[in-house]
């Protein structure tokens, strides 16, 4: 994957979570205020007017206008759209996927309790036990939103996620 598709990646992803969770949007056009209000003082100004005749500051300006400040508010997800109960799952298994996300690498640092290797199948190593909770958590989860998103969908998606299921 190139750069470009990277940033284009980070960036629909940000659209998605703003149109998830409107409070994001509200955030960002803040902060969006307040670097206006920033670039406008007197002495940021004359520092932003001697970077500008710069050819490499033109260089970053011109990437950071390509891939940073582009509004890909039409692009958006208008998730009025969705069935009614949509969002009251979608937003706690989306909390649980960044949770599960966001601990991951704790797992290799706090590994209390433990759970020996023996109890686990391919382990090489002990387990934290937490990980190990969190971990059937989320797969419940998933399988549940798997399992709901293909009933609604259509049946043929519901029967081959339902046969991969058992």
């Amino acid at each position: 994957m190139d750069l470009t598709a990277s940033v284009s990646t980070v960036r629909k992803f940000w659209n998605f979570l703003e149109g998830l969770y409107p409070l994001l949007g509200t955030f960002r056009q803040r902060a969006g205020a307040v670097r206006q209000r920033l670039a406008e003082a007197p002495p940021i100004r004359k520092v932003l007017k001697r970077l500008g005749k710069s050819s490499h500051a033109a260089a970053a300006k011109s990437l950071g206008e390509d891939f940073l400040w582009r509004d890909l508010s039409k692009q958006r997800r208008q998730l009025q759209s969705l069935p009614a109960g949509a969002l009251a799952v979608l937003r706690p298994l989306f909390l649980a996927c960044l949770g599960l996300v966001l601990l991951l690498p704790l797992t290799w640092v706090w590994v209390w309790p433990v759970v020996p290797d023996s109890a686990l199948e391919g382990a090489g190593a002990p387990v934290a036990g937490w990980s190990v909770l969190l971990w059937a958590g989320c797969m419940a989860m998933g399988w549940d939103a798997l399992l709901g998103g293909t009933g609604a969908a259509n049946r043929s998606s519901f029967t081959i996620a339902a046969v991969f299921f058992q």
